[in-house]
């Protein structure tokens, strides 16, 4: 069951995950563009499944799958934030009146289903909830 719902959620993450639109808006029907461009850093976590992707640039839009696919915002702008020099830093905003704070630690880091290793390991808080998993910084 899980596995199907990993691979459940990466299928979601191809069109839930886009980068919106130059204007800031969603494509309407919620999948990429041609202009979208690929994200930054890529982010994932299991139980509940979960993704992030953070585009590229000086406030990056963030867009979020969470609960294995059930729920998504979209920060349409974030603000960049350093912690503890270059080990750790993230960025924050708002989506859907919720605070949202992802913080990236330059830590090897192990996917609690996969075992598969990533270069760091991410904390995901949107409002009360936090969520844990792995990242990539993407090419």
């Amino acid at each position: 069951m899980r596995a199907i719902a990993a691979t459940a959620l990466v299928a979601l993450s191809a069109a839930a995950c886009s980068p919106a639109s130059q204007d800031g808006a969603a494509p309407r029907d919620g999948g990429p563009t041609s202009a979208d461009p690929a994200p930054g850093f890529r982010a994932i976590g299991q139980e509940p499944g979960w993704l992030a992707e953070v585009a590229r640039g000086d406030a990056p839009a963030i867009r979020l799958l969470l609960d294995h696919g059930e729920r998504r915002l979209t920060l349409p702008r974030s603000t960049a934030f350093d912690q503890d020099g270059n080990r750790s830093f993230g960025y924050r905003g708002m989506a859907d009146g919720l605070a949202v704070e992802l913080r990236i630690h330059r830590e090897t880091c192990h996917d609690t289903m996969s075992g598969e290793a990533f270069e760091t390991r991410v904390e995901l808080r949107v409002g009360e909830e936090r969520f844990d998993g792995c990242g990539m910084f993407l090419p």
